[in-house]
């Protein structure tokens, strides 16, 4: 959940869970046999809505995916749930996986940089305030 935007990352709901969550993990499961293709999460949110009739926001999407990438990967067998700019894919191409967490790797030490700023502007303000 991040902070200030609670009212769309919260946890999943029941529904989510038992209902929506199944039908990504069986999505992508048929993946599997398109190894590399990419599936956009417009095109994934697209087939839920027409052969479900459930409607799903982009933001609650990726917090179900996120989901099944982190509690659900064993479902896939010796396929990863992989993602990229384009979107989704699975593969079980060593060399894709492990680029997938550099990317992650770099995507989360430019994030460490950014909080540092952050913090040491916070701490910065903080000791001026308290000094006033």
């Amino acid at each position: 959940m991040l902070p200030s935007f609670e009212h769309i990352t919260y946890n999943l709901t029941d529904f989510e869970k038992k209902t929506m969550v199944p039908l990504l993990v069986a999505g992508f499961k048929k993946m599997c046999a398109l190894p590399g293709k990419v599936f956009s999460n417009a095109e994934i949110r697209a087939a839920i809505e027409k052969r479900h009739n459930i409607k799903i926001t982009d933001i609650r999407m990726r917090e179900m995916i996120s989901y099944i990438s982190i509690e659900l990967q064993a479902e896939f067998g010796e396929y990863y749930l992989a993602a990229g700019a384009k979107g989704y894919y699975m593969t079980n191409d060593t060399a894709h996986i492990r680029q997938h967490a550099e990317s992650l790797a770099s995507r989360m030490a430019s994030m460490q940089a950014r909080m540092d700023v952050a913090m040491k502007k916070y701490n910065q303000l903080q000791n001026r305030q308290t000094a006033a």
